[in-house]
């Protein structure tokens, strides 16, 4: 289970293949989540508490730290999920 944290050097995406997701509530199969450098991010609160214990996981994503800052296009925009960033509240 991953830890809050801000990547310092990359930007980082993730892309929800399938599966149930229990870091993070709001991400369905099909999702991609992009956090920029700098930016903190991380499991929702409780999310790593009701991992304690757990052997196996029930989800497949892909994560890739990019080394050159990613821009945001017009294509990006028109199917971005807008209450996305108040699922960090």
């Amino acid at each position: 289970m991953p830890v809050p944290h801000s990547n310092t050097h990359c930007d980082e995406i993730i892309f929800y293949a399938e599966g149930q997701f229990t870091s993070r509530k709001g991400v369905a199969s099909g999702s991609i989540s992009h956090h920029p450098m700098g930016v903190p991010h991380g499991p929702h609160p409780g999310s790593y508490e009701k991992s304690i214990g757990t052997t196996r996981a029930d989800e497949v994503a892909v994560m890739c730290d990019l080394f050159a800052p990613l821009e945001v296009t017009a294509a990006a925009l028109n199917v971005e999920d807008a209450g996305y960033q108040d699922s960090f509240l």
